[in-house]
């Protein structure tokens, strides 16, 4: 049997405010990383 992901509301729950996810091209995952304060994304990507 597949083991089952979290649920969006289990991690609303945990962490005391809404999640949500959402798709990001992989273009611009670099520029994103780099807007939050990562130094070096790309061995990461």
């Amino acid at each position: 049997m597949k083991a089952r992901a979290p649920s969006r509301l289990a991690f609303t729950k945990i962490l005391g405010r809404p999640v949500y996810a959402e798709a990001v091209p992989r273009e611009s995952w670099g520029a994103l990383f780099k807007a939050q304060g990562m130094n070096d994304p790309m061995p990461r990507i």
